[in-house]
């Protein structure tokens, strides 16, 4: 299923292992459809971190993925002396492996995963 505009959720979760604490997640799935483009950026303003997201079925959503980082990057530059964004690299469906396109190998050798640190 794709994403028609943005998708929004909110999301208390509890850090395992340390007492009363927990962080609330703010998160916005954005379409990759073009007619949304110019809108991405408001959502994505004053983020910590990127969740780049493929699906192992389509083989198209992981060779992407490059376009996206480079939109991310554009998007959220480094800030002057601030640490560079946290990133992290999802594969969906990875359960389905009869219809995966993609297997873990791809991920591994591919440089994405080290770029990801916008």
């Amino acid at each position: 299923m794709q994403t028609t505009g943005v998708e929004f959720v909110v999301k208390t979760v509890k850090i395992p292992d340390v007492e009363d604490m927990s962080v609330e997640l703010i998160l916005f799935d954005t379409s990759g459809h073009a007619i949304y483009k110019d809108l991405r950026p408001t959502y994505w303003a004053g983020s910590n971190l990127v969740m780049l997201v493929y699906d192992v079925a389509q083989r198209s959503t992981f060779e992407a993925l490059p376009a996206w980082l480079d939109e991310v990057k554009k998007q959220l530059p480094r800030k002057a002396g601030k640490e560079p964004m946290i990133g992290v690299l999802v594969a969906a469906k990875a359960d389905q492996n009869e219809f995966a396109q993609v297997q873990a190998q791809h991920t591994h050798n591919s440089t994405l995963p080290l770029a990801l640190g916008c």
